[in-house]
């Protein structure tokens, strides 16, 4: 995510997320309507997912 932009209230903030796609899916991304797109957005599993806390040190170098 992204740092909020302090001048917009919440809901105003741009909501950005991962979608992932499975590989045979990317055609129908890519190509295919809205509806169809829409139809391959789902919550991925969370071990799909590589996350955890961030040191101080680390964290000071996003800044």
């Amino acid at each position: 995510m992204h740092k909020p932009e302090p001048n917009l209230p919440p809901d105003a903030q741009d909501k950005r997320s991962v979608i992932p796609i499975d590989a045979g899916d990317v055609e129908q991304w890519l190509r295919g309507t809205v509806d169809e797109a829409q139809s391959l957005l789902r919550l991925a599993p969370v071990e799909t997912f590589d996350a955890g806390p961030v040191s101080a040190a680390s964290q000071s170098l996003l800044l």
